[in-house]
């Protein structure tokens, strides 16, 4: 199971990569960082939850909803929810 640590690493990289993907300062991206300050559009976050899912091999958002993430960090929480969530299905 991957550690919170290792999640928040992968998901602040491809915050940074689809800012800059499209032509938005990247700047610093920490935990508490809003999506929508840092200039998140929808497609945006679309296309960082694709990166995410292919990445992290996990989808967070079957029983929730990314209406509920807000921040860097609240989505960080999303991704180490649902590796747990799988680890004790998996028994991984």
């Amino acid at each position: 199971m991957l550690i919170r640590k290792a999640i928040a690493e992968t998901v602040v990289r491809q915050v940074h990569g689809v800012l800059e993907d499209n032509g938005a300062e990247a700047g610093s991206v920490d935990l508490d960082a809003s999506l929508v300050e840092l200039g998140f559009t929808s497609l945006m976050l679309a296309e960082l939850l694709v990166n995410l899912e292919a990445e992290l091999e996990v989808d967070p958002f079957q029983e929730t909803s990314i209406s509920d993430v807000g921040s860097v960090g609240e989505l960080v929480a999303a991704y180490e929810t649902a590796h747990a969530r799988t680890a004790g299905v998996t028994g991984e």
